[in-house]
Parts: structure tokens; C-alpha cells; sequence
């Protein structure tokens, strides 16, 4: 049997480097596509390399030109001679047609690259080089995605070609008194995030026991339950069924005790039936597997996204996640994480949520409030996240001396396109939610909190037993349930 030949196209290529010794514009083309190691002529991809080197040192990669560079780096006869290179230029057809052999170039080049990393996975899987199946798709998905397209999309473009749909949007949004993103559980916050924004990668973090597993999965269910968001939440320490019992408890507004005793009351049995029928009709999903790598993670969301479609990201947490790239030191793979989650956020055009744990050098300070410096293990987060929110109670520290008993705080320390503040809610130890607090406008100390979730007027120290479904003032997005 004859070897098979690999993807090739000289002819192609000769066109291209030709096209790139005539006119420097046609050499600029080229190289927003091609690499050098992009051409199967070895000779070939030295001669682009030339081209490239000189375009980058703003000269002109003329024939003389090229062949210095080449001579000077003892490269020159080897590939053939200035007779070889002049030869390029006899044979070119046209420079117009620079970058319609260029993309002939490129695809025959990830052609070859996807055989060759096809092989690679080939082999590990006859010698049996994994310690899982799993081990074994994410190796084969990592090598497949190594495989770069250099092609440029988009390009510079004047102001007046976006202008007049940007216009038109806020007029729309104007009319319709709707916010661009996907609303929080929250009024305020929601106003102050314009809701949750397409392709931002939001960090909500804060040290063991704030509640912040609580607090994204409520905001999952209310995003799924009251505005038909699709939403896929990784939970990578809680297993399914425990996240699936948190979020009936959340619906249902019982004693998350009773719950795990099965004491529950006639009434609490209605309201965990109704939870159900509410949950089984949302748009939640949930994923438990452990130590998923961010390739795992976009597979399954770009997979999700294309079959049944997808609106947010929740995934809790940082900690039990590994980037796909080996890294020498843990900072360096965070760094690697945030990276790649906020690319998943911009490809796939959803808000991407990460929960993160807070080091322990929130605890040191006399104000134990967090701030950004305390995020863990690598300062890419702050860098890469739209939006950074810490959870802080005060009566996990303070216990009876705290006077904010029940009450959570949401900080919001980061908004790239916003403002930052801080919001107080209430925290229902029993039915472990949190609801929205309506404040007295004259009362800037809270002492005239009540819980917008409940009977009207309940105090926020009893609210915790008597509250059962949402009444919420409807902001100027619309009518909502709120945070149940």
C-alpha cells in the first residue's frame, strides 16, 4: 500500500510567498493568516519567515531584501539560491489573489496539524498511557484545541458602521424599560449590574460559611425559574442530589432540618411538592463531576449550547477546577482558569459565574471584611473577571455581639462597566436562602429592616419561620418573583 501523502498545496504556496515579494501590502495580507510553520516546504517557510521578520522591522521584504536575510542567517543556499527565489516571483499569476491562497495554505496546514495531533492520541490510547476514559478525552480534546486558526475576523472598521445598531439598541432599551443582561435576585443589585452581562466572567467569593453556594444557586434557580434562562451549574463539591435538595428547600421556603430528618409538616409538604412541579419545569442543569479540567467545562457548555441552548454558567468552585495545561505552580494555573473561563464567556456570549474561596488573610484584618487583594492563589482573577462580589456576614465572626444578626452583605468591589457598592439582605438560617430587605429610606441605620419576601411587615428576626413566597416591588425591567 502507497503512504498516503499529507495535505499540501506548493503551488499555493509559491503563489503566496510571489505575491509577498511583489508589494508589501499583499505580504501584510499574508501574514495576518500564515505562519511560517504553516507552509509544507521547509524552504518556503523559511522565505515567509524573512518576509515576516521585515515586514515587522518596517522594511520593505523586496527579493533583495530576502535574500540578504537568508544569507546572513546561512540559510540562502540551502533553500535553493536567489534563482529559486526569483523564480517565485516569475510564476505569480496575480498579487489580488494573495489571500485566497494564503486560506488554501492554512487549511492544508490545519489538515496536516490535526493528523499529526490524531496520531499523538492514537498512540496513547494503543499503549494505554491514561489512567481513565475521561483522562483519555481530555488529553485528545487538549491536543485538538492546540490547533491554532490564525485567520483575522473582523479588523479595524470606522465608528459609523457599529454606531447606528448600538443607537438603535438603547432606544430600544429606552422604550421598553428592559435592562442588556440577565436580572439578579435583587433589585438594587440588578440596577447596579444593568443584570448579569453577556460574555462577562463574574468571580462571587468570600471565606467558608458565608453562603455563597446558597447565594449562586438561588440566583441560578431565579434566573431559570422566574426569566426562562437555560443554566448549566458545574457544582464540583456538592453532589446532585444535595445541590437538587438545597434548591427544593430554597423554592419551597422550609427548615432545610427538617428536610434531613423527613419531619416535615402537611404545610411543608405542600410547599416541597410545589417546589418540585417548579424546579422539574425550569431550564437548571446540573453537572457533579469532580475535577473537571476548562476544556471539560466548555465541551459540555458549547455541546449544551448547541442542543439545546444556553444562557449562564454557574460553577462552584475555583478550587476544584484544573486548567488543561500543565503548570509548575498553582498560581500559574488560576491564572490559566480565569483565562480560559473568560474566553468561554466571550465565545459562547453568556455571563460565565465562579465562585472562589477567600484566603485567610481576610480573617487577619480588624475589619474582616474582604477586599480584592484577598483573592486566592492568583492576581489574574481581579484582572480577568468584569465582576468581582464578596459575601460577608458579620455574625459568623461577632456571633451575639454582632448587631447584624441575619443580615449577609453583598460587596460588589469590581465592575468594569459600572459602579461598585454594597448591598444588605437577609440571611434565613432555616430555609437557608436569602431574601431582599426593605429598607426605611429615613433610616439609614436598618433599624427599620423588613423582609420583602413573607408577610408584609415581618421583622427580619422572625422572618426566617414565616416566610413564604416573594412579593417584590417590580423595578422598571418588569414583573418578577423575586428571590424564591
Amino acid at each position: 500500500m502507497a503512504a498516503l501523502i499529507q495535505p499540501q498545496d506548493q503551488e499555493a504556496e509559491r503563489q503566496v510567498l510571489g505575491a509577498c515579494l511583489m508589494e508589501r501590502e499583499a505580504a501584510e495580507k499574508a501574514q495576518e493568516i500564515l505562519s511560517p510553520s504553516d507552509f509544507y516546504i521547509s524552504g518556503h517557510g523559511e522565505i515567509f519567515e524573512a518576509i515576516t521578520h521585515l515586514i515587522n522591522k518596517k522594511t520593505t521584504p523586496d527579493m533583495v531584501s530576502v535574500c540578504d536575510y537568508l544569507r546572513n542567517k546561512g540559510m540562502l543556499e540551502t533553500i535553493g539560491g536567489s534563482v529559486f527565489i526569483a523564480g517565485l516571483t516569475g510564476c505569480l499569476a496575480s498579487t489580488s489573489f494573495v489571500e485566497q491562497h494564503a486560506k488554501i495554505v492554512e487549511s492544508k496546514a490545519i489538515a496536516r496539524k490535526t493528523l499529526s495531533a490524531l496520531e499523538k492520541i492514537k498512540a496513547k490510547a494503543f499503549n494505554g498511557e491514561y489512567e481513565s476514559p475521561m483522562e483519555l478525552l481530555t488529553y485528545a480534546e487538549a491536543e485538538l484545541s492546540n490547533i491554532e486558526v490564525k485567520t483575522v475576523k473582523g479588523g479595524l472598521e470606522h465608528i459609523g458602521q457599529g454606531l447606528v445598531p448600538v443607537m438603535l439598541d438603547i432606544e430600544n432599551r429606552a422604550r421598553k424599560k428592559t435592562i442588556t443582561g440577565i436580572p439578579t435576585g435583587y433589585p438594587v443589585l440588578t440596577a447596579w449590574l444593568a443584570g448579569y452581562q453577556r460574555g462577562d466572567l463574574i468571580i462571587i467569593a468570600g471565606r467558608p460559611s458565608m453562603g455563597k453556594t446558597t447565594f449562586a444557586a438561588q440566583e441560578a434557580k431565579t434566573a431559570a425559574v422566574n426569566h426562562g434562562a437555560k443554566v448549566a451549574f458545574f457544582s464540583l463539591e456538592m453532589s446532585r442530589r444535595q445541590m437538587i435538595e438545597k434548591l427544593l428547600v430554597n423554592e419551597g421556603a422550609v427548615s432545610a432540618q427538617n428536610v434531613r430528618v423527613g419531619m416535615l409538616s402537611a404545610g411543608e409538604w405542600d410547599r416541597i411538592s410545589a417546589a418540585g412541579s417548579t424546579l422539574i419545569q425550569s431550564g437548571v442543569y446540573i453537572d457533579d463531576t469532580t475535577r473537571l479540567t476548562t476544556i471539560d467545562i466548555a465541551h459540555r457548555c458549547r455541546k449544551m449550547k448547541v442542543t439545546m441552548g444556553l444562557d449562564m454558567v454557574f460553577i462552584d468552585h475555583l478550587g476544584f477546577i484544573r486548567s488543561a495545561r500543565k503548570a509548575e505552580k498553582r498560581y500559574m494555573e488560576v491564572g490559566e482558569i480565569s483565562k480560559d473561563l473568560k474566553e468561554l464567556a466571550k465565545e459562547l456570549n453568556i455571563p460565565v459565574v465562579l465562585l472562589c474561596q477567600l484566603n485567610r488573610g481576610a480573617e487577619s484584618e480588624k475589619d474582616k471584611r474582604p477586599q480584592l487583594r484577598d483573592l486566592r492563589e492568583s492576581g489574574d482573577l481581579e484582572q480577568d473577571a468584569d465582576v468581582v462580589m464578596f459575601l460577608y456576614r458579620d455574625e459568623h465572626y461577632k456571633r451575639e455581639k454582632s448587631d447584624k444578626k441575619g443580615i449577609a452583605e453583598v460587596i460588589l468591589a469590581k465592575q468594569r462597566n459600572g459602579p461598585t457598592g454594597k448591598l444588605e439582605i437577609f440571611f434565613a438560617k432555616e430555609s437557608t436562602r436569602f431574601l431582599e430587605i426593605e429598607r426605611d429610606v429615613n433610616d439609614e441605620q436598618m433599624a427599620g429592616l423588613r423582609v420583602v419576601q413573607g408577610a408584609q411587615g415581618h421583622t427580619a428576626k422572625n422572618a426566617d419561620s414565616r416566610a413564604r413566597k416573594v412579593h417584590e416591588k417590580a423595578p422598571f425591567w418588569g414583573k418578577g418573583r423575586g428571590v424564591d
